[in-house]
């Protein structure tokens, strides 16, 4: 598996993309729909957000269960490759969960957040249309992005802001996004989904929480 390591505000971020033969994914898709039918807008987190979502709701009985055993071992697999590019002190275990799927149609949207309590958190797209769909907007915890725009207009004009390494200049970042990636990032990493402008297909990705020991 060949996957690309970049820094984006000073953190490391990993992207990757997950052969979508090698997991039940149609299936996993179709019931994710059918959930989404039931209810667009399953919010049970922050209560300002507008999207279907599992997080906290998992084991609601008004909705199908879906099966992530295959999607699992594959994370599994991706993630121990992945995390071979980091340098450690010693011996190092991933530990990882499915925290959460996320299904969005026209004007939805998830709000500013982060994964606290954990090291690392990724997130798959599973269904995406790179053309319509808008990825995740990673937000900078950098003071300075904040007054860039004022203090030095011409050095923000000149820096290409679609290259990653040029990222600290600016508020927030959004990786090029095909469907299958798998991106990987710290927890410190705020980030949301933008309002989605498309209703053609629904955008839906899969979350994870990442522990290493």
């Amino acid at each position: 598996m060949s996957f690309t390591k970049d820094i984006v505000f000073g953190f490391p971020i990993l992207k990757t993309s997950i052969d979508p033969k090698s997991y039940n994914k149609k299936k996993v898709i179709s019931t994710i729909k059918k959930n989404y039918k039931i209810d667009q807008n399953r919010n049970n987190w922050d209560g300002r957000s507008n999207l279907h979502h599992g997080h906290n709701d998992f084991n609601n009985p008004k909705f199908h269960k879906i099966n992530f055993d295959e999607l699992f071992e594959v994370y599994k697999k991706a993630l121990s490759e992945m995390f071979e590019s980091f340098s450690y002190t010693g011996k190092t275990k991933i530990n990882f969960g499915i925290i959460n799927y996320s299904c969005l149609g026209k004007t939805q949207y998830m709000d500013t957040h982060l994964h606290s309590g954990n090291d690392f958190n990724a997130i798959h797209y599973i269904q995406f249309d790179e053309k319509n769909h808008t990825g995740t907007q990673l937000e900078s915890s950098q003071a300075h992005s904040k007054f860039a725009h004022n203090l030095r207009p011409n050095l923000v004009k000149k820096l290409d802001n679609t290259k990653s390494e040029n990222s600290w200049m600016f508020d927030d970042w959004t990786f090029d996004t095909k469907e299958d990636d798998l991106i990987v990032m710290p927890c410190f990493v705020r980030h949301r989904i933008p309002k989605q402008n498309f209703n053609k297909t629904h955008r839906i990705t899969i979350a994870l929480d990442i522990n290493l020991e």
